[in-house]
């Protein structure tokens, strides 16, 4: 799942970069399902720039998730260990 986000935001870091390129009197589009819509070129870098943003604190959250779920699974299997070596004993 983290490698889906970690490309899209890279897709978008790339696209906002490729925008920064087109000379200002050029027309910008927008691909809105089957429609383009004109928009302004600082609107598509700054939409670009907002949706990497977001992809990285959506990676972030999933990393922290992961890292608290092993520490669990670590303190539960530390747990029955405990368990099966007490009723060996």
């Amino acid at each position: 799942m983290s490698y889906l986000l970690e490309n899209k935001q890279r897709m978008s870091e790339l696209s906002a970069a490729s925008i920064s390129e087109v000379p200002n009197d050029h027309a910008v589009y927008r691909s809105v399902g089957r429609m383009f819509l004109l928009t302004t070129k600082d609107a598509e870098i700054e939409r670009h720039n907002k949706d990497a943003l977001e992809y990285k604190q959506k990676i972030e959250g999933f990393v922290k998730q992961k890292e608290y779920l092993q520490r669990g699974l670590e303190e539960a299997e530390r747990n029955l260990r405990e368990m099966v070596q007490a009723r060996r004993a």
